[in-house]
């Protein structure tokens, strides 16, 4: 959800069938066989203001991507409420693998026997008002499976080629959930990571609340020009939700303004208080140059077919004087 929020996501299609988690952010709306559209509730415009201690966000790779959203909401809002919280494991089943815990959700295994299946289950515990997200990395697992109350949420959720967040249902207290993770089969021995969050609904909503206080109303859009007005309550840093490219023009009431970066890879410009008009124009980088350039390039053409004309017309007469020359009438 804070994801769909940030990226202005408003309708999520599900080709899969029904989604069975986050009853909190989407609304099915339609349904033609297995195909369901979702309404996101928690929906930002293209643009909307965040403080200015978002700029100060570091770039890290291979983060804990929950504490990297709660870093994102604190700076961007102020509210030191964290959206996400770590949650225990209640109850953990290992099947043909003897597991060792290097921390939280950092783990590494071998197994019992090598040519045999191996996997590990981990149960979690819900609680009401907060809904359960896993995330898991592809060291040397290649699979997950989720469970709430015994119901697939989803199965073999690939992670062979790269990390993934995942939820887990839409569990409440006195609810369980599942999540089984698979070896490979050619792995005796690895690691792996596997972390379980709670997204607190009261924390998410307070933080999108004071993003939603302050959004861009767009008036105008095209693949190349967005106008729009926004009220802004304090100074702070225009998001929006494109990515950052040195093509983009940002004019306030007119004014252009120089933009930055947001979360390392989004546009972004500083705006301050008050009503403003905004305009967005997208000139492709070099572009200027590239018509500058075949501008000269086509006077050149002219210059030269110009002249080639001009050479041919003279030879043409030279050869006619020269004709006239050896055969007077």
């Amino acid at each position: 959800p804070v994801v769909n929020s940030l990226l202005g996501i408003k309708y999520i299609i599900s080709k899969k069938g029904a989604i069975k988690s986050e009853e909190m952010s989407l609304e099915m709306q339609e349904t033609d066989n297995s195909v369901y559209l979702y309404k996101n509730n928690y929906p930002l415009s293209l643009g909307f203001m965040m403080n200015d201690d978002i700029l100060e966000l570091e770039d890290k790779n291979a983060v804990n991507p929950f504490e990297y959203q709660n870093s994102i909401m604190k700076l961007a809002t102020g509210i030191e409420n964290p959206c996400f919280t770590a949650q225990p494991v209640s109850l953990v089943e290992y099947k043909n693998m003897t597991v060792r815990k290097k921390g939280y959700g950092n783990y590494s295994f071998s197994k019992d026997n090598s040519n045999l299946s191996a996997s590990a289950i981990y149960s979690f515990d819900g609680i009401d008002g907060g809904y359960l997200y896993g995330y898991a990395t592809n060291g040397s697992c290649d699979k997950v499976s989720v469970k709430s109350d015994d119901e697939f949420i989803e199965s073999d959720i690939s992670i062979e080629d790269y990390p993934i967040v995942f939820p887990m249902g839409n569990g409440q207290a006195g609810s369980t959930a599942d999540v089984e993770i698979f070896a490979k089969s050619d792995s005796s021995s690895g690691s792996y990571n596997l972390m379980i969050y709670a997204l607190k609904q009261n924390a998410f909503e307070e933080a999108y609340n004071k993003l939603a206080d302050e959004q861009l109303n767009i008036t105008s859009f095209s693949d190349n020009k967005i106008t729009g007005d926004i009220d802004v309550i304090e100074d702070g840093v225009l998001y929006l939700s494109m990515p950052y490219e040195k093509g983009w023009t940002v004019r306030v009431d007119g004014e252009k303004v120089e933009t930055t970066k947001v979360l390392s890879s989004m546009l972004g410009a500083k705006v301050s208080a008050g009503h403003h008009t905004i305009e967005l124009e997208y000139i492709p980088e070099g572009f200027v140059t590239g018509v500058i350039v075949s501008g000269v390039a086509l006077i050149l053409c002219g210059v030269v077919a110009f002249m080639d004309i001009k050479r041919r017309r003279k030879r043409k007469f030279n050869d006619a004087e020269n004709d006239i020359s050896e055969n007077p009438i």
